[in-house]
């Protein structure tokens, strides 16, 4: 019998924050100049709207990753992976409580597998 767990972020890629991400990256040792361009793609960015052909003010995005980005949920692994590397592993997963866990991950959607 196995036991899987689902967990569920909310607003996931709201709660991943550019100077977290960048110093992960610095961590996993991915090259500087990768770094630099990711870094161009997450901070400073400004979004409009238009409406009937009126564009809106800019507004500075200041936090998390933008939803429609294709990059968006490869940095967020990247920050996710930081999170599952710093929970207590044990060769075939985490283990909570006398539950030894697999985990899969992509994007916001993990789930943790285990056997009863």
């Amino acid at each position: 019998m196995y036991n899987i767990y689902l967990l569920i972020f909310k607003r996931a890629y709201d709660s991943v924050l550019g100077d977290t991400l960048l110093k992960c990256m610095e961590e996993f040792k991915i090259p500087t100049k990768l770094i630099n361009m990711c870094k161009a793609c997450v901070q400073k960015t400004r979004s409009v709207v238009r409406i009937e052909g009126t564009l809106s003010y800019f507004s500075e995005n200041k936090t998390g990753l933008k939803k429609d980005d294709p990059l968006s949920p490869i940095l967020f692994n990247l920050a996710l992976q930081k999170v599952i590397q710093s929970i207590k592993m044990v060769p075939s997963g985490i283990k909570i409580g006398k539950e030894q866990l697999n985990v899969l991950a992509y994007a916001d959607d993990i789930a943790l597998m285990g056997k009863k």
